[in-house]
């Protein structure tokens, strides 16, 4: 099934429009003027940095001192400052677009997004990749990584390597790091001031000062702060808040200490898939009145839910508040060296993290998740809510008319009206599932390190330990909803009398279930990982390395039982068992604590992951590598269901990786390919899907992605640069061990492109002015593992300038995506292949054109 979007954009067209953008920007630049002898040595210098790129020192993926890119036997990536202020990414995904091997899903917002690695699942956050900050993960396992990981201007840079030494270095990291190095404070003091305004209406402040603050300590200051909309419309102010991150660096004769804290205090509203339409081809279309560009399925309306519980309390689930974050992380670290051969590292991070997650899912009632409007007044439709179907209430409110409600107006359509094919404006009604989902997560990560150097050999060995007290809760009610984009009002279903008086209500505010997804869990975690790391000089073009990591991890998990099953309300019904205010859906709810009984568990993990690699300077501009590494990730650690699946242990995933690359570096040009292959032999069914049934079981299957990723940095005149960075590869699923979907075999790991696609140009106008652009090409995509829902090749295009006005301050613009192209990331995670082949489904594209506008001041 595809959705045969006219907007897509083959490879060819991706470079005819790439050549008329440079064409035509070329002819309206004064490039013919004769170019400023200062601006030539300004431009000169853009031009080295592209050139020596591979002579840049790398500290991620290696236990060496002095490693350069072009030296380094794992698949690196450098991303500077300056290439981020001019990505201004949108969240911590966005950051990583420009990295090849990696794929990044934005479209959800700010938080809570995903990202895969050489076709690895790309469904559970950042599962199998190691976010850090300054060489020490920021979370052991993937949930809230971005919670407490950031983008702003008091970031330095960011490394990653794919692969190799990754699942050796880090856990649960075996397909990559991601390693954000922050700024330190100076000799000299300097800073800098941001103001970034959009066209949605959101408005953000960064700051960065560093300098010296006494005898042998350096004082850094950075973060941001915003406020207002998102590019998906809410109509209400959706982003608020933002973070502060000090770092204070003390100077030691023998080495360095340094101390940084940072707070986050930040609300950012998240999106899910939204709805759309499948013709008889299959095509994926808009509905009529949702604009899939900057539409939300979330509104002013429909974002304050409540929650009722059996014993008559209740909590509200208010998308206004978003995923709402209040983090105190304190970092420290020491480096020493010892004597001439002997080097001491530590670093230990305390992470104190309260968060409400707030939205609204979309696609959680299964085939009645978006309907036709009058389908939801039919005698058979059954909320699942344990008080029977539409026709149960219907036929105790014998004699009445079978109508909906606007909650907010009152207003009425009943069945025979004209207005109920315009509900909307398109005549659908949808089932919505507010969320609660308040976690509060404690958490120690440390990493200590000796290191051996000898004039050919670095040999460390270390201990790496975490240890996380997580709980968290969870509540949904289902309602119903209106399928607009902006505002979206809320529906109850009510019997009405001849005279048009509602005489009875079967939803409860427009909610038709109380409690549908329910959850209740402490967990902890504890573990020790040994590794050893040794990279040997062989002679001056040969260099080797290899190492392991032992980790022994143990989780204990206590879950409240009993939280799916439903009772009556304490206080719906009188002594004759009468319903005492007519509404029947808060007749029926969950306890809020369940039966009273609690499930323990307990898993005790022990695993090995190791690495062999090398590489062979050529001469001093080429060099090849190699590397074979084997790692593994453990269990999510944040609820018992990830660590207990129908009476089973969760496996560890195995995964395993072989590579070759190759690096030059010319006189105007730096480039590297790594092919690569990936070999996972225990998918597990959160990758795969729900099967036919609906049943979510513990089945694995066997993946297998071959492919070759590529970065360019090539600069062949002094007034423009190109980089480019992709991958080609193709991903397919093995043996499969559940029966029943035998015919998956062969099909493409969901949401996972063989092709990828990005090319930066940049054009020095003049001496002040940069225009830059990117075009993002993204081959065919499949919403589910059963590849039902196809999603066809699309390319996205941003565009910008940036305009010295003094050595002080510089005007940024730019614009994302302004063809407005549909471009999806994400289908329904909860559907069934049966429901993935409805006329209405869910799925989740990029956001439509945005513009914004910044204005910094060095000082």
């Amino acid at each position: 099934m595809s959705n045969n979007n006219q907007n897509a954009v083959p490879a060819s067209a991706l470079i005819r429009k790439l050549s008329l953008g440079a064409a035509a920007i070329f002819a309206l630049s004064p490039l013919s003027a004769a170019i400023a002898a200062d601006s030539q040595a300004e431009l000169m210098k853009e031009l080295d940095d592209v050139s020596t790129a591979l002579e840049e020192v790398i500290v991620t993926g290696t236990t060496g001192r002095g490693i350069t890119v072009l030296e380094s036997s794992v698949a690196v990536t450098q991303v500077s400052a300056e290439d981020l202020a001019r990505q201004a990414p949108f969240g911590l995904a966005d950051s990583v677009k420009s990295v090849p091997g990696l794929y990044a899903q934005d479209s959800g917002g700010q938080t809570s997004n995903s990202v895969g690695v050489r076709g690895l699942p790309a469904s559970q956050h950042f599962e199998f990749i190691s976010v850090q900050e300054d060489g020490l993960p920021v979370s052991y396992d993937r949930y809230t990584v971005d919670a407490v990981q950031r983008y702003d201007i008091g970031i330095e840079r960011f490394e990653a390597t794919r692969g190799g030494t990754s699942g050796v270095l880090a856990p649960n990291g075996a397909g990559a790091i991601i390693n954000y190095i922050t700024k330190k404070g100076t000799d000299d003091p300097e800073g800098t001031l941001k103001l970034t305004a959009t066209d949605y209406e959101n408005v953000r402040a960064d700051f960065f000062w560093g300098g010296p603050l006494a005898e042998d300590w350096k004082l850094a200051v950075s973060g941001y702060w915003q406020a207002g909309g998102t590019p998906r419309d809410t109509g209400f102010t959706a982003e608020r808040g933002g973070q502060i991150r000090l770092n204070l660096t003390r100077e030691l004769e023998n080495g360095e200490l340094n101390l940084s804290y940072k707070h986050i205090s930040e609300s950012n509203s998240f999106v899910l898939p939204l709805p759309l339409y499948r013709d008889q081809s299959g095509d994926l279309k808009e509905i009529p009145g949702f604009d899939l560009n900057h539409g939300n399925t979330t509104s002013f309306e429909n974002s304050r839910t409540r929650i009722l519980f059996a014993d008559g309390s209740s909590v509200e689930a208010n998308a206004q508040d978003g995923a709402d974050t209040e983090a105190d992380v304190l970092t420290v670290s020491l480096d020493l060296e010892l004597d001439e051969n002997w080097s001491f590292r530590h670093a230990s991070r305390v992470t104190d993290l309260n968060r409400s997650f707030n939205g609204i899912w979309t696609g959680s009632a299964g085939a009645n998740s978006l309907m036709d409007a009058e389908n939801y007044l039919a005698d058979g439709m059954d909320f699942g809510a344990g008080y029977g179907s539409v026709g149960d209430f219907y036929a105790a409110n014998a004699g009445t008319q079978r109508c909906f409600q606007y909650v907010s107006s009152k207003q009425l359509v009943c069945e025979g009206d004209a207005a109920m094919d315009t509900i909307g404006g398109n005549g659908l009604v949808q089932i919505l599932n507010a969320l609660n989902e308040p976690i509060e997560r404690k958490q120690i990560m440390s990493d200590t390190r000796f290191t051996f150097t000898t004039d050919n050999n670095s040999l460390s060995f270390g201990l790496l330990y975490a240890d996380i007290r997580h709980k968290r809760a969870l509540q949904t009610s289902f309602f119903l909803s209106e399928v607009s984009d902006s505002d979206a009002d809320v529906l109850d279903i009510v019997a009405v009398d001849g005279n048009g008086n509602v005489q009875a209500y079967l939803s409860d505010g427009g909610v038709v279930k109380h409690g549908h997804w329910r959850g209740n869990d402490d967990m902890q975690l504890t573990s020790y990982s040994f590794y050893v790391n040794d990279e040997y000089q062989v002679n001056d073009d040969l260099r080797l390395d290899a190492g392991l990591r032992y980790e022994n991890a143990e989780y204990k998990g206590i879950g409240l039982t009993g939280l799916g099953n439903r009772y009556a309300v304490a206080g719906a019904f009188d002594a004759n068992g009468n319903d005492v205010d007519n509404i029947l859906a808060n007749n029926y709810a969950t306890r809020q604590f369940g039966s009273g009984v609690t499930d323990t568990h307990s898993s005790d993990y022990s695993e090995l992951a190791w690495t062999l690699g090398f590489n062979y300077v050529i001469n001093e501009g080429l060099a090849v590598y190699g590397r074979y590494a084997e790692g593994f990730q453990t269990p999510r650690a944040d609820r018992l269901g990830d660590i207990r699946n129908n009476g089973l242990d969760t496996p560890v995933s195995e995964l395993s990786f072989v590579e070759l690359g190759i690096r030059y570096q010319g006189d105007v040009i730096n480039t590297s390919a790594t092919l690569f292959q990936t070999n996972f032999d225990n998918l597990l069914t959160g990758g795969l899907g729900f099967d036919a049934s609906g049943s979510q079981r513990l089945f694995t299957a066997e993946l297998e992605v071959t492919g070759v990723e590529f970065d360019l940095g090539w600069s062949p005149t002094d007034w423009i640069t190109l980089e480019a960075q992709g991958v080609f590869q193709s991903a397919e699923l093995g043996a499969i061990s559940n029966p029943s979907i035998q015919s998956w075999k062969g099909n493409t790991p969901a949401r996972t492109p063989d092709t990828q696609v990005r090319v930066s140009p940049t054009f020095h106008v003049t001496d002040e002015l940069d225009v830059f652009m990117t075009y993002h090409y993204l081959g065919k995509r499949y919403g589910a593992n059963d590849n039902i829902v196809e999603f066809d090749a699309c390319g996205s295009l941003d565009v910008g300038g940036s305009f010295l006005i003094s050595d002080a301050l510089t005007l940024q613009i730019k614009g994302k995506n302004i063809t407005n192209e549909v471009c999806y990331n994400e289908g329904n995670p909860r559907a069934t292949s049966t429901e993935n082949a409805l006329a209405y489904g869910f799925a989740r594209p990029i956001a439509g054109a945005t513009w914004m506008a910044s204005i910094s001041y060095d000082f």
